[in-house]
């Protein structure tokens, strides 16, 4: 439990530190990264199944991220 909770508490000084080098519409669609990792781990650790539904709800996030990413640089340039 000690590990667990020292790993989110440097996961979220992490990304308070990204988010003083860049600017939210960067840094929040790479917090997103940790999505598809944890599926391949709860895989090969737990033996779980990655279902269609686990590949659709990643394509939601990242192409709504990426659309707002891309939104913002338009208004930008």
């Amino acid at each position: 439990m000690v590990i667990v909770g020292l790993s989110g508490l440097i996961a979220h000084f992490s990304l308070v530190r990204a988010f003083r080098h860049a600017d939210a519409s960067v840094v929040a669609p790479m917090d997103f990264l940790h999505l598809p990792l944890i599926a391949v781990v709860g895989m090969l650790a737990y033996g779980e199944l990655l279902d269609p539904f686990v590949f659709i709800g990643g394509a939601v996030v990242f192409l709504t991220n990426y659309a707002n990413v891309w939104r913002v640089q338009r208004a930008k340039g």
